[in-house]
């Protein structure tokens, strides 16, 4: 693989459609509503009271398959990062337009690996406005030495050596992958047992983006209105099963909120670096 091919790399004009069931789907795949009478998540999984649109389910309204277009081999990547900006509150149903290239490359060496950035721009059918930007960081393991291009989204902001302001802990479901992958990601790796010990896990984990919009829910459950999200960034860092019960560290920093998430049982966090920007 050439460096100028991969920086070639483009989508233009993707289209999507989605209604409410889409909407109320993905808030159910990240666990909202586990307790179906809380008046906090019904607003997530109930049309009948206004239904509100959880942000991050931008990064599965927009899987133009970009990722895929670009010939790194699947089975050679890891999702490093994500990075969410949302230019206005999602609708709950609606028609987007989206755009989707190869942003930069850090190569790492040839035993090392690249990171590969991949940003999407997605904008509403009916007035063209746009609607969010996420950007995608992914070790693709197989190309270290290809050399490096651009400038890579850097979504190492830290967290503070204070103690959390606070904590927000959650239960995922034992089958929050099978569920989960009714979004659009049908990665066998969260679905087959055999794959996974294939691949050196005990058994089907549960996708990255799943972890990363349930931050929406800690944050939902700390009193932040999903309305007011401007942007969210975290790196992954290890794996979560379904089934674990994860635990979202907080601290508040003004406008912005820094975060992490851990899994408690094994000691270990899955995601560092967050943070999360509000209007």
């Amino acid at each position: 693989m050439k460096l100028a091919d991969l920086l070639e790399t483009k989508v233009r004009g993707w289209q999507r459609q989605w209604d409410e069931r889409d909407t109320l789907l993905y808030a159910l795949s990240l666990g909202f509503g586990m307790d179906p009478v809380d008046p906090v998540d019904h607003r997530f999984v109930y049309e009948g009271v206004g239904l509100h649109t959880v942000p991050t389910m931008a990064v599965v309204l927009a899987s133009t398959g970009i990722l895929q277009k670009t010939g790194l081999s699947l089975p050679q990547v890891l999702h490093a990062g994500q990075r969410l900006a949302v230019h206005r509150p999602l609708p709950a149903q609606g028609a987007l337009l989206a755009d989707a290239s190869v942003m930069s490359i850090a190569d790492r060496g040839p035993t090392k690996g690249a990171f590969v950035e991949l940003r999407t721009e997605a904008r509403l059918a009916i007035d063209d406005a746009p609607l969010f930007t996420f950007d995608m960081i992914v070790l693709a393991r197989e190309i270290g030495g290809i050399g490096s291009a651009g400038c890579p989204f850097n979504a190492a902001h830290g967290d503070p050596v204070r103690p959390a302001d606070r904590t927000v802990t959650l239960d995922t479901r034992p089958d929050a992958a099978l569920l989960y992958r009714l979004n659009g990601d049908r990665n066998p790796l969260h679905a087959d047992p055999e794959v996974a010990r294939r691949v050196g896990f005990e058994r089907p984990i549960l996708h990255g983006l799943c972890t990363y919009g349930m931050v929406c829910r800690a944050l939902v459950r700390a009193g932040v209105a999903p309305e007011s999200l401007m942007s969210l960034d975290a790196r992954f860092s290890a794996p979560v099963y379904p089934g674990d019960r994860l635990s979202f560290d907080l601290w508040d920093e003004g406008s912005d909120i820094r975060f992490n998430c851990r899994v408690a049982d094994r000691d270990v966090v899955v995601l560092r670096d967050g943070l999360c920007r509000r209007r």
